[in-house]
């Protein structure tokens, strides 16, 4: 599996499905790879305890710490913005589509009752 699908399935992203975002698992990967963190953020070890300890990053601004680079945390609500705003379009075009339907049911009834008054 490549960084870029791996990166992908990690932000909540189907690889095979919803190829048109992965544009998105491409910049939250460059984003982890290079060595500047985000404004406000710095890359910490935690103290004490036996063996090697996970770093973790701290906002001091936010009074913030996690476990999770920031860049993927802000390319995850990216993505769940996009795809509220796809579920959306898909809702309206279902909608528009219902709609149609129905006006179109409605001007078949109303010709075929014109058609049945003149004859």
């Amino acid at each position: 599996m490549t960084q870029i699908c791996a990166t992908a399935q990690y932000l909540g992203l189907e690889p095979m499905t919803q190829t048109h975002l992965m544009w998105l698992a491409s910049a939250a990967l460059c984003d982890t790879l290079i060595q500047t963190l985000p404004v406000g953020w710095e890359k910490c070890k935690q103290r004490g305890g036996k063996g090697r300890l996970p770093l973790y990053y701290y906002n001091s601004t936010l009074r913030r710490s996690q476990w999770e680079h920031p860049s993927l945390t802000h390319w995850r609500s990216v993505l769940h913005e996009l795809q509220s705003i796809e579920r959306q379009h898909i809702s309206d075009s279902a909608a528009g589509a219902s709609r149609d339907a129905s006006e179109a049911r409605t001007a078949m009834l109303w010709v075929e009752a014109v058609d049945a008054g003149a004859a």
